[in-house]
């Protein structure tokens, strides 16, 4: 399996690994996914996440969707944003407070979840020079393929978002110099629950 499928491992960090883009999602295939048990939530923007603060957020009452799965580390609610247990949390709590507010979820199980709103959002894609999928009839831009990045307008945190795609991707940033970088830490601690789609 390459590293450009759901699912698969990031390849290696080395020196000489090439600044890439991976956007990072919960891998549904294989691990458990959450529903509120509200199911007014949906048709609220509660469950919204644009990069802005959640301020009035309220703990959010979960059921797993597909118990039968695996338990990951990581369980997909909804786009936009990373949920992760207690586990996760503290083998990366100072990565993830970096990049966004931690929001508390809870499971009908009694397992305590985080919901990471990712609010580090940055004006930072190169247009001109990324893949987008084009409307037939009016030739349009309609969705960002492949990300090509300004450098310079990157962000210090290892998990962000850029203007075009905020309400849907969480990206991460990584290089041969990147020690300590999101899917690094991801990999040495043995979490699971998560899928790297390289996108850039």
């Amino acid at each position: 399996m390459s590293a450009d499928q759901p699912g698969s491992a990031p390849p290696p960090l080395n020196e000489s690994t090439a600044a890439e883009v991976f956007r990072v999602t919960a891998d549904t295939a294989l691990f458990q996914a959450l529903s509120p048990v509200d199911p007014t939530v949906w048709s609220s923007d509660r469950l919204v996440f644009d990069a802005r603060p959640k301020r009035e957020w309220r703990t959010l009452e979960t059921y797993l969707l597909n118990p039968q799965l695996r338990e990951g580390h990581f369980l997909y609610l909804c786009p936009g944003a990373l949920v992760l247990d207690e586990h996760a949390y503290a083998c990366m709590a100072d990565l993830l407070e970096r990049a966004g507010e931690l929001l508390p979820v809870s499971l009908n199980t009694g397992r305590s979840l985080f919901l990471l709103n990712v609010t580090i959002c940055v004006d930072a894609v190169d247009v001109e020079k990324s893949e987008w999928t084009l409307s037939a009839t009016t030739g349009k831009r309609l969705e960002l393929k492949r990300y090509t990045m300004l450098p310079e307008r990157l962000p210090e945190s290892t998990l962000f978002k850029v203007v075009q795609t905020v309400r849907g991707d969480v990206l991460t940033l990584t290089d041969g110099s990147a020690a300590d970088s999101f899917i690094q830490r991801y990999r040495s601690a043995n979490l699971s629950g998560l899928s790297f789609q390289r996108v850039g």
